[in-house]
């Protein structure tokens, strides 16, 4: 049972007796919308916009996961074993996990109304700015620690995704309604 029960004018009283009753009777047109501004009372989408949010990080960070090891393998498979160079080896894979990540974004984790085509001017500039900050990361990070690649792809990884994460729910894949 949820702990949100039902209350006039279509708002959820929170449960708890020393904050609030748990019902009212039939009020007035205006009396609902005056007590929105009281602590106790929550407004019936917040609870579902909460959970979107948290869903959505969810699914990004579990594909962050999966574009980490994709990006990883890739590097290490052209740069190790294909001997290509490193800044190309990278590159490649970024690119790589790129196209592969918006797939899982439209598809998956940010399911919207909107098209494909209106979601693709905005998935393109937040992807080449991400793609930038990304790469420059990276480059700094491995002249900076050599040795350390995988932590070096890791943390430029997370730090752009705190970014398109922002940017992707806000303004790229906007909620469905």
């Amino acid at each position: 049972m949820s702990p949100w029960p039902p209350h006039a004018g279509g708002d959820r009283v929170l449960a708890d007796p020393l904050v609030a009753p748990m019902a009212t009777p039939a009020e007035p047109d205006g009396a609902a919308v005056a007590r929105m501004n009281e602590p106790h009372v929550v407004h019936r989408g917040l609870h579902h916009e909460i959970r979107a949010v948290i869903l959505r990080l969810i699914g990004f960070v579990a594909g962050g996961a999966l574009s980490y090891g994709l990006n990883l393998g890739a590097f290490l498979l052209l740069h190790e074993r294909l001997a290509a160079d490193h800044d190309v080896a990278y590159a490649i894979s970024l690119t790589l996990v790129t196209g592969v990540n918006f797939a899982w974004s439209y598809v998956v984790n940010f399911r919207t109304d909107a098209t494909i085509r209106s979601c693709l001017p905005r998935y393109a500039a937040t992807l080449l700015s991400c793609f930038v900050l990304n790469y420059a990361l990276a480059q700094a990070g491995f002249a900076a620690w050599p040795d350390r690649e995988k932590s070096v792809i890791l943390g430029a990884l997370v730090a752009a995704a705190g970014v398109k994460f922002v940017v992707y729910h806000l303004w790229v894949f906007p909620r469905r309604r």
